[in-house]
């Protein structure tokens, strides 16, 4: 039976109860006030019995110590399962971050949220390092890099702090799981010749996205999305809002673009997409943008040369493929002397570090560092 006991230095009270191992526990309540000392005994004993006998819940156990705190203090405790928990902060991201910035969160804390299965129904503070460990080597086990793996260990790291900061878990378990070593593939750049090539082997939608990409550093989808209202043909510019970053560029028309544009058809809207037949498409699959692109790579006899095998799983990635575009934009900028901060202007990064990576505020200056890329014409085979 619980009762109460005072030590004659002290104003608080002291529960006596019965733990649920059957020792009889002394456990100051933190109280003045005798009823309410008693009440938080009563509970502590109950809890300890429920426990005995094996009937309590953690759902149970989170409501008693919330009653017990809001008599103490007329708040009640916050509980959070893991799933509550992500899903707010998901839906507070979807507010405040650029569009792909928010599908990247989204389909990591989906799939961490799949991998905990029945323990997403359970408190946050039950997530340990363990449970980030195995859902990280999960992710290179089913195929994709460790960089990605690695990141997406970042984004389950970021809500766990903000519950930490909020006092939710008393610390982060993510911090604990270590990063796998990176071993990065370099992607090439196309030389001329190689930009001929592909330009005689590409169908006409395909000729006009291979020079956008070279002409103005942009990604794949960016461009194969791309509306005509991002396109100023009497100002020479081309400004769109990357779906990576949501920081809109400004790059201005190489003359080699602007020919090609201005032999397409006149749109009838500025919602119209510039290349209609490739919008919708995503990346991935048999039959999507980059296999394509590879298969015009293969048609214009490109020698690829593979530069990197993912572990255990044997995914490899090529050291040319669209996204060389951008570094071969990048790169004869570089080798023509632009300097970085006009470069990262017009490609859009968000540091010089990622800029650098690529390298092997006046418009006039960024027109002028476009127009140092050469005229590339369709050309004969190598």
């Amino acid at each position: 039976m619980a009762s109460l006991w005072k030590r004659s230095n002290s104003p608080y009270w002291v529960a006596c109860f019965t733990s649920g191992d059957g020792k009889r526990l002394k456990k100051s309540t933190k109280q003045r006030d005798r009823r309410k000392a008693l009440s938080i005994s009563i509970d502590w004993e109950r809890v300890a019995e429920q426990a005995r006998q094996k009937t309590l819940t953690e759902t149970q156990a989170r409501r008693v110590v919330s009653d017990i705190v809001e008599r103490a203090t007329g708040e009640p405790v916050l509980f959070h399962t893991s799933e509550e928990w992500f899903l707010t902060w998901l839906a507070d991201k979807k507010k405040s971050k650029a569009r792909g910035t928010f599908l990247k969160y989204e389909f990591t804390i989906l799939a961490f949220l799949e991998h905990l299965g029945s323990k997403a129904k359970r408190s946050l503070a039950c997530i340990t390092p363990k449970d980030i460990q195995t859902f990280r080597d999960g992710q290179v086990e089913a195929g994709k890099s460790t960089h990605t793996a690695n990141l997406a260990v970042k984004h389950i790291r970021i809500p766990l702090n903000v519950a930490r900061r909020h006092g939710i878990i008393p610390n982060n378990p993510a911090e604990a799981v270590d990063t796998l070593p990176v071993q990065r593939a370099e992607k090439g750049v196309f030389t001329p010749k190689q930009l001929s090539s592909l330009l005689r082997e590409a169908d006409a939608d395909w000729r006009g996205v291979i020079l956008f990409g070279f002409y103005t550093g942009a990604r794949l989808r960016d461009i194969t999305e791309m509306r005509w209202q991002a396109v100023d043909l009497s100002e020479g510019l081309v400004r769109f809002i990357p779906r990576k970053t949501g920081s809109r560029v400004i790059v201005p028309l190489h003359p080699s673009l602007e020919d090609y544009l201005i032999t397409l058809p006149v749109p009838t809207s500025e919602q119209a997409f510039v290349f209609p037949n490739l919008a919708g498409r995503g990346t991935g699959g048999a039959h999507g943008l980059s296999s394509t692109f590879n298969e015009i790579m293969k048609k214009a006899k490109m020698k690829v040369d593979i530069a990197e095998k993912r572990r255990g799983v044997g995914r490899r990635v090529s050291s040319l493929s669209f996204h060389s575009l951008r570094h071969t934009f990048n790169s004869m900028m570089a080798n023509k002397g632009v300097t970085q901060e006009l470069r990262q202007k017009l490609t859009g990064h968000a540091s010089a570090e990622i800029n650098r990576s690529y390298t092997h505020h006046e418009l006039e200056p960024l027109r002028a560092a476009v127009e140092m890329i050469p005229r590339i014409e369709v050309g004969a085979e190598e």
